[in-house]
């Protein structure tokens, strides 16, 4: 199992580092500046690591404490 989910984690980074430079291009083409796509890849930043702590069970949040 954790075969796959090191998988599916190096397949979503690989997406994400193809996606993103086609993107930012496509959004400089579109509006002349790339300050819209940085704000675009910020708030996909933003909403991942609010579904990561949404998602993560409470007892694997807190895990960390000393």
């Amino acid at each position: 199992m954790a075969v796959l989910c090191i998988a599916l984690i190096n397949t979503l980074g690989q997406l994400g580092g193809i996606v993103s430079p086609v993107m930012v291009g496509r959004i400089k083409d579109i509006t002349g500046s790339t300050t819209p796509a940085l704000y675009v890849i910020g708030a996909c930043a933003l909403i991942a690591a609010a579904l990561l702590l949404w998602g993560l069970p409470h007892k694997l949040r807190t895990s960390d404490k000393r």
